[in-house]
């Protein structure tokens, strides 16, 4: 039986910051920040910057069954990565 992996997003939209755990044995919980991706971008675009590149990097697979990790994001990534440059 081959596992299938996915990422489920609920209320994309509502902006909000909470805490939580981050990792398994963390002491004590941390802030995330939600927010939405146009909101993070707009907060640039309104004071001079562009947007002139962008990559969604994921992780190369791997053999190693032990690193779920890596194995669920090898074709989800975790990140999504922005260059901004100051309009002049």
């Amino acid at each position: 039986m081959k596992s299938k992996y996915s990422v489920k997003i609920r209320n994309y939209l509502i902006e909000k910051t909470y805490m939580g755990i981050g990792m398994d044995g963390q002491p004590k919980p941390q802030y995330y920040f939600h927010r939405t991706i146009s909101s993070l971008l707009n907060t640039f675009f309104k004071n001079g910057f562009h947007l002139d590149a962008m990559e969604e990097p994921a992780f190369n697979k791997t053999d190693n069954t032990d690193t779920i990790f890596l194995n669920v994001f090898k074709s989800i990534p975790p990140a999504l990565v922005c260059r901004m440059r100051k309009v002049k």
